[in-house]
């Protein structure tokens, strides 16, 4: 036979108040988790030609580390990002040379 004992805690309680931090903290990092895995999930599209970067690095005899060409992708798609922005702001739909520098 299993007996089941439940305290009620007064709602102005020390100990009431760090339960419900503690439960609210593990929600959080429940949540927190949930978002990760959905951010790894999603991945951009490469926009950079790997073979045509390793080449032209080559070709100036230097060598290109593994990371690179990732962080050339994230790069490229933060000038596209801002140039967009600025095209919206002028009030254009066409994206023009000069709006990527």
């Amino acid at each position: 036979m299993r007996i089941e004992v439940r305290y009620r805690l007064r709602p102005d309680s020390e100990l009431a108040f760090k339960t419900n931090l503690f439960m609210w903290a593990k929600q959080w990092q429940r949540k927190k988790r949930k978002g990760k895995q959905k951010r790894k999930s999603t991945k951009r599209e490469v926009l950079v030609v790997a073979s045509k970067v390793k080449a032209y690095v080559k070709s100036k005899e230097m060598m290109t580390s593994s990371d690179a060409l990732a962080a050339l992708n994230d790069k490229v798609y933060a000038v596209l990002d801002k140039a967009v922005a600025r095209t919206k702001a002028n009030r254009r739909r066409t994206c023009k040379q000069f709006l990527l520098y």
